[in-house]
C-alpha cells in the first residue's frame, strides 16, 4: 500500500495502491472537477488488454 503522490498517476494523488486486488490491480485516485468538487476515482488495470478502467467515483462529502 501506498500512499502520496505518485508520478505514475500523472499528478492526481495517490489515495491508495492495491497491487494485489482480485481480479484486477487497482488505485484509487483524488481528482478534481473543472468547477471545483473533489472525488475519488477507482481505476483498474486490465492485464489482457493493457488498458486502465474507470470502475467506480465517490464524491466527498464537504466535511472529508
Amino acid at each position: 500500500m501506498t500512499n502520496g503522490e505518485s508520478s505514475r498517476n500523472k499528478g492526481f494523488p495517490l489515495i491508495i495502491e492495491r497491487l494485489d486486488a482480485s481480479p484486477n490491480p487497482a488505485v484509487e485516485v483524488r481528482e478534481t472537477l473543472p468547477d471545483g468538487t473533489e472525488f475519488k476515482a477507482v481505476w483498474s488495470y486490465l492485464r489482457q488488454s493493457g488498458v486502465a478502467k474507470l470502475v467506480t467515483v465517490h464524491f466527498f462529502d464537504e466535511d472529508w
